[in-house]
């Protein structure tokens, strides 16, 4: 690719991580490098599997913490947005690596929000990504200073979720 974008996929909605999925099985169908990195989360997943069956790595955070970040203390919470920013060291080594022509940051967006990581160094490092490198990124908000330099913007908008009837996830649908 000569030209390299920014996708973000973001809102309140199901379909973020899918979408990202979708694009980087494209993308590697078209003989593209791929990677996704997960942010903020620990536990098996559909998406997982199916990438790793097609050859595109997945990379995670070193944490065995299995809590939700609201529910942990103070220093389960240090340890674990540590942790995550050692991940996202790793990611934009990745995207500046030369490795790769598609590098998807699964809710990047999310762990911004929660002060894990610093916004202009985010924007900083994608600005600085090699000319062919797509980045896709998701999570449920985005700062206007990434909107700026977004490529593609989808919304993902909940309108019914069986989360509201208190239908708990089911592995393969929700994750």
């Amino acid at each position: 690719m000569q030209i390299g974008l920014l996708q973000f996929y973001v809102g309140d909605g199901k379909g973020k991580t899918t979408a990202m999925v979708g694009q980087l099985a494209r993308a590697h169908g078209a003989g593209l490098r791929c990677m996704m990195v997960q942010f903020l989360k620990n536990t098996p997943s559909g998406e997982r599997e199916a990438l790793a069956s097609l050859g595109i790595p997945v990379e995670l955070a070193d944490t065995s913490n299995q809590k939700f970040v609201y529910e942990m203390s103070a220093s389960e919470k240090g340890a674990y947005l540590t942790a995550q920013r050692a991940l996202y060291t790793k990611a934009v080594r990745a995207i500046h690596s030369g490795e790769y022509d598609v590098v998807a940051l699964d809710e990047i967006l999310d762990l911004l929000a929660l002060g894990g990581l610093d916004l202009d160094a985010l924007r900083m490092a994608l600005l600085s990504r090699p000319q062919g490198v797509e980045v896709l990124l998701s999570g449920r908000e985005m700062p206007r200073k990434l909107y700026d330099i977004a490529g593609y913007v989808t919304n993902m908008q909940s309108v019914k979720h069986p989360y509201a009837g208190g239908q708990a996830a089911r592995r393969g649908i929700e994750y």
